[in-house]
């Protein structure tokens, strides 16, 4: 091979790239999005907000990531386990027709 690097090594690449992969997947498993979210206030408390109160759940958030703009916007947060995850999914899509200003819609990701 023209780049010094043996057959061995190449594998060892793409065996090593494709498990960073597979991990960032099982990050991104984690990851719920709440839309719809008015704009101003602290994200930690809305999040908490949405999760203790609305849904009356007591979950820790792990990650918090939202993006500067005026307008309504998606709110990820990252839960510790994928059990977390779908509990909050079922009990908000069981209160889906309930009216709250903290909950637009929480998608089936």
């Amino acid at each position: 091979m023209s780049d010094g690097k043996n057959g061995k090594d190449v594998v060892r690449e793409v065996l090593q790239e494709v498990k960073q992969e597979e991990h960032e997947l099982e990050v991104r498993k984690l990851n719920v999005i709440a839309h719809c979210l008015a704009e101003g206030g602290d994200d930690k408390e809305v999040v908490h907000s949405i999760l203790n109160d609305t849904l009356n759940m007591s979950v820790q958030v792990k990650d918090i990531s939202t993006n500067a703009r005026k307008k309504p916007r998606p709110l990820r947060f990252t839960v510790s386990f994928m059990d977390t995850k779908r509990n909050i999914l079922n009990v908000a899509r069981n209160l889906k027709n309930m009216s709250s200003s903290h909950l637009c819609s929480l998608p089936q990701t």
